[in-house]
């Protein structure tokens, strides 16, 4: 069985909350229109999750990443470590054995970020401890996960020559976007959560692109500042700039990533905060 929406008509499947054409709420032939909805502080979580357009969700993630600063930043730290020991010029075997402790980091970081943002959701204050703990049990898949897109981006790469190697690169990133929020709050393994993603963002390839491309905007205009530093001849400085520029972006992305996912879970699914909080308690 299928629900029309009463405002744009399109169908959406039976019991879906919210159009995933215009995204109006579909319940009892009432239109609700969107707007600016932050999560629950603490206590009992409210019962929906609004559909957000790009205004929306930057306003959500700036929120966020402020109030919880203490929460993120800590861990996307975590990571950069490794590159405070490549400002001793390290051995090429060091500096592999650096890279492969950043990556597994990263992907462990990332993880738990995306479990706080989806613990605050539920109503719960984030922890770093606990946050970590659930992504490191999922470690695996999200390493796994990280390798395999780490794989088809360099395998995509080697194609630039023959022109089609930066399509493949920016499709693959906008279609595996959200493999890492699958893992942590759906607990699936990296391939169903590659299916996932590529599910999610079918029918919404452009819009995802689109706002992606707006957060990486952000990212790019802190990168200039280590630029600017090598470009003066400043190395060291450059390094660590770069470092402090990587732990602020990565939850800036996070974040942003994982508001897109509920966004698209909402619009597709009548995702709300009771399912979040089953899927999480369910871990």
């Amino acid at each position: 069985m299928t629900m029309q929406c009463p405002q744009c008509g399109s169908t959406n499947p039976e019991g879906a909350r919210y159009c995933g054409n215009c995204g109006n709420l579909i319940q009892h032939g009432s239109i609700t229109t969107t707007g600016e909805v932050h999560p629950p502080q603490t206590g009992a979580p409210t019962a929906t999750i609004p559909p957000r357009l790009l205004g929306d969700l930057l306003s959500e993630t700036v929120f966020l990443y402020r109030r919880h600063l203490w929460v993120f930043l800590p861990i996307a730290l975590v990571p950069q470590i490794p590159g405070l020991f490549g400002l001793t010029d390290p051995s090429v075997e060091q500096q592999v054995l650096l890279t492969a402790v950043f990556f597994v980091l990263a992907a462990i970081a990332q993880g738990a970020v995306i479990h706080a943002v989806a613990t605050i959701y539920t109503g719960v204050p984030p922890s770093i401890i606990a946050s970590a703990r659930h992504a490191i049990r999922l470690g695996i898949p999200l390493i796994a996960g990280q390798l395999v897109l780490m794989l088809l981006l360099f395998a995509s790469a080697l194609l630039v020559v023959v022109l089609i190697g930066i399509p493949l690169i920016v499709i693959f990133l906008v279609v595996l976007a959200f493999y890492p929020q699958a893992i942590i709050i759906e607990r699936i393994t990296y391939y169903p959560a590659f299916r996932r993603s590529a599910g999610l963002v079918g029918g919404n390839w452009w819009r995802v692109f689109g706002i992606g491309a707006c957060y990486v905007l952000v990212v790019v205009i802190l990168a200039l500042i280590p630029l600017a530093l090598v470009s003066i001849g400043s190395t060291v400085p450059a390094n660590l700039a770069s470092g402090i520029v990587g732990a602020l972006a990565m939850p800036w992305m996070m974040i942003g990533a994982t508001l897109l996912y509920f966004d698209l879970r909402v619009r597709r699914e009548g995702f709300d905060v009771d399912t979040l909080a089953l899927e999480l308690g369910g871990a």
